[in-house]
């Protein structure tokens, strides 16, 4: 959104220079751009605690390869499958 702004508000701007009217663009533009600007800054937090979290989950589970043994008739396989691991810290 703070790019398109600031597209608006440039192409605006240069036409408010040579043609010498006055459009309702640029407050459009100059909107667009503050909206653009505070979903940034109000974004970088949440990409720290989304972060953190990750580590977090990161610890408490995982995925990884079980094996189990299959007996048929004449004969035993090992059958590989994956699988969830979850641990629980008391």
């Amino acid at each position: 959104m703070a790019g398109i702004g600031l597209i608006i508000g440039s192409v605006t701007l240069w036409d408010e220079v040579f043609s010498g009217g006055e459009s309702k663009g640029f407050d459009a533009a100059s909107i667009l751009f503050s909206a653009g600007l505070i979903s940034m800054a109000g974004s970088i937090p949440l990409f720290i605690a989304a972060g953190k979290n990750r580590r977090k989950a990161a610890s408490f589970i995982s995925f990884k390869i079980e094996k189990a043994t299959i007996v048929n008739l004449w004969y035993a396989s090992i059958s590989r499958y994956p699988a969830v691991a979850i641990r629980i810290r008391l």
